[in-house]
């Protein structure tokens, strides 16, 4: 059986789980807020058998959105639910260990390795990178920005979106240039800062196992999307389209995959005027719905056939 943890957030899940049931295939979904509900003894004893159960009998594991936050969200200011999470998440911990022999897509801790661990072992593997700094003081941006002529400024995590006194706000990557590098303080938190790509477009690489999905999209004809493709235009959607992949950039995904130890991640590369692709990052939980509705690919039913496959 396959075991699916995941959020009622999570599209992606709710579409493979979709072409898992329609291939017959034997499998269990656990949502965090369901299993948080259980573990709180709101949901009563069969409840609690039912999840331990289906849990002990499963065969692989795809750990799609085991998101803690969803979680957080809701009880931001009760003193006992928080109480009760941390005792969760503590209980989850264990429990993910005493299943630490089955099949993973992918393990808790590889799932977790950070952009900056990222770009050093895609280096190592002969992956082209942007130069990049970490710093706090302006004095040294401005030396790093004085060698590129514009550069980025983006998050070392996830992308963070909140709601603050009615208004939406979420990290996107920004530019940074002499025209606007003066009104940064001399001073700020440690922040990353890359090298600027004038790049053709694009590219997000689903990855299972060692089959790839590539895609193009074409975020420089919409000035919205130009610098973070994220910004999107719902209203003229970039185009996306299927790519070829250069012989050694598919070797170079590859070995950065057993490097990780993922089975499954969305690969990204912007790709210069010049026909250079330049690794980003893995998102090892990364969506990709979007990407198939968008593409000539069926993801969602390759992810599907790719887990019933490891049974």
């Amino acid at each position: 059986m396959i075991l699916i943890l995941s959020n009622h957030l999570d599209l992606s899940t709710q579409n493979v789980c979709k072409w898992l049931k329609y291939e017959g295939t034997d499998f269990y979904y656990l949502g965090i807020e369901y299993f948080f509900k259980v573990f709180k003894g709101e949901l009563g004893d069969s409840a609690v058998n039912e999840c331990l159960l289906n849990i002990k009998n499963a065969k692989v594991i795809w750990n799609r959105k085991w998101v803690y936050g969803v979680l957080d969200a809701s009880i931001r200011d009760d003193f006992k639910n928080n109480v009760a999470l941390s005792e969760f998440k503590a209980y989850c911990n264990h429990l993910f260990w005493t299943l630490r022999d089955r099949i993973w897509v992918d393990r808790m801790e590889n799932i977790g390795v950070d952009k900056l661990t990222q770009l050093e072992i895609a280096n190592s593997l002969g992956l082209i990178t942007l130069p990049y700094i970490l710093c706090t003081q302006k004095e040294n941006l401005q030396q790093f920005l004085d060698n590129n002529d514009i550069v980025i400024c983006k998050s070392l995590g996830t992308t963070v979106s909140v709601n603050e006194n009615g208004e939406s706000k979420t990290t996107f990557t920004n530019t940074i240039t002499r025209n606007n590098i003066n009104t940064l303080p001399n001073h700020f938190g440690l922040s990353f800062f890359q090298q600027f790509c004038d790049k053709s477009f694009d590219v997000k690489v689903v990855v299972l196992g060692e089959k790839f999905f590539p895609i193009g999209i074409n975020s420089q004809e919409n000035v919205k999307t130009k610098v973070d493709f994220r910004r999107y235009d719902w209203d003229n959607p970039n185009r996306l389209f299927s790519i070829r992949l250069p012989p050694d950039i598919s070797s170079g995904i590859i070995k950065l995959m057993k490097s990780l130890n993922l089975k499954y991640g969305v690969v990204d590369f912007v790709v210069s005027k010049k026909n250079e692709y330049y690794f980003l990052e893995v998102n090892p939980i990364g969506q990709f719905s979007y990407l198939s509705s968008y593409s000539s690919f069926n993801i969602e039913k390759e992810f599907a056939v790719f887990l019933t496959s490891l049974l």
